[in-house]
């Protein structure tokens, strides 16, 4: 049995470039804009659970995961949009969405930014490219 305790103001946040998971450009524009990220979950328990902070009006360009995913709006708002021709949804706290893997879609966070835990069953590798 496994119980393991993620408190999280001691939980880093992500250094994307050295992270290296997705692709070096979009790391670096994630970083300008103040987009960040922790894990408070990688795998220990077959879970891997990611907090996200994000800024008013960001955007994450239309990907795939290799693995399903869950989202959890925290706080603020976004609109999902692009899964396989679906109008897009607008999310808002307590909102969730469960996105099966390698389904398109991109993510635009509402005008005061977006808080989101995203929980998927493995590490996903993400693809930004049609």
């Amino acid at each position: 049995m496994t119980l393991l305790h993620h408190h999280f103001e001691s939980t880093d946040w992500i250094d994307e470039l050295a992270r290296a998971k997705v692709d070096r450009e979009v790391a670096l524009a994630a970083m300008a804009a103040g987009a960040r990220r922790k894990m408070l979950a990688e795998g220990e328990t077959g879970l891997f659970v990611q907090y996200s902070d994000l800024p008013a009006d960001y955007r994450i360009e239309p990907h795939t995961h290799s693995h399903g995913e869950v989202i959890v709006v925290l706080g603020g708002s976004c609109t999902v949009d692009g899964a396989e021709g679906a109008a897009p949804t607008e999310m808002g706290p307590r909102d969730s969405v469960s996105i099966s893997a390698d389904t398109r879609y991109g993510i635009t966070c509402g005008p005061e930014g977006l808080t989101m835990l995203t929980i998927r069953a493995g590490e996903a590798v993400v693809t930004f490219a049609e």
